[in-house]
C-alpha cells in the first residue's frame, strides 16, 4: 500500500476563460499546462483529489499536458472525445495515485499523445489496444504497479518506437522449455 503525507483538502475552480484555481495548482496558459502536487507552503502535502476535476478543466481546450501526481485519483475518465475533449493532450502524468484500472477509451481522440505515465499506482491489468493510434507517442511508463501481463497487442498493429518501462510490477511470462512444453516465469 502506498503512503501518502498528510493532505488538506483543496477545491477547484474554474472559470473557462484559461484560469484555474486550486491552492497547489499551476495552469501556465502560455504553456498549456496543469499541475497539481505539492504544497506551496513547503510543508509537502499533497492534494487531495480522488477524481480527475473533470467539471473544472474540460473547458481548457488546449490543454497540452496534464499532471495530477502525487493524489488519491482511483479512476481516470475518457480525457479525449467522449470524454473531456481535452483533445489537445500531449503529456498526461497521472503517478502516485491509487488507480486500478484504465478504460480502453481514455485517450480516445488524442492524437498529439507523446507521453503517459502510470507509474507508482495500483494498476493490475492494462487494456489490448489502449494505446493503438497514437503515432507521436514516444514515452509510456506503467512501472511500479501490479501488472501481471502486457497484451501482446498493446498498441494494435501500429510499429511503435515508444520507450515502454514495466520495472517493478510482477510479470508472468510464458515459455517453452526445450521439449516444448509451457512453463510460467515469473520476473520482478
Amino acid at each position: 500500500l502506498m503512503n501518502h503525507p498528510s493532505r488538506q483538502r483543496r477545491a477547484w475552480t474554474s472559470t473557462c476563460d484559461n484560469s484555474v484555481t486550486l491552492a497547489d495548482a499551476n495552469y501556465d496558459s502560455s504553456q498549456q499546462s496543469l499541475s497539481s502536487y505539492g504544497d506551496e507552503d513547503g510543508t509537502g502535502a499533497a492534494t487531495d483529489l480522488t477524481a480527475v476535476p473533470g467539471a473544472a478543466i474540460s473547458c481548457l481546450t488546449d490543454l497540452y499536458e496534464l499532471n495530477l501526481l502525487g493524489n488519491a485519483i482511483t479512476e481516470i475518465p475518457p480525457l479525449g472525445t467522449g470524454g473531456l475533449g481535452l483533445v489537445n493532450l500531449g503529456i498526461v502524468i497521472m503517478e502516485d495515485n491509487l488507480i486500478v484500472s484504465i478504460p480502453t477509451n481514455t485517450f480516445t481522440g488524442l492524437t498529439e499523445l507523446s507521453q503517459i505515465s502510470f507509474k507508482t499506482n495500483r494498476i493490475e491489468v492494462v487494456p489490448p489496444a489502449l494505446l493503438s493510434g497514437f503515432p507521436k507517442l514516444f514515452t509510456v511508463d506503467f512501472s511500479d504497479n501490479r501488472i501481471k501481463s502486457v497484451p501482446v497487442n498493446l498498441f494494435g498493429t501500429d510499429a511503435t518506437t515508444a520507450k515502454t518501462y514495466f520495472a517493478g510490477n510482477v510479470l508472468q511470462c510464458n515459455a517453452f522449455d526445450k521439449n516444448g512444453r509451457s512453463e510460467e516465469h515469473t520476473s520482478e
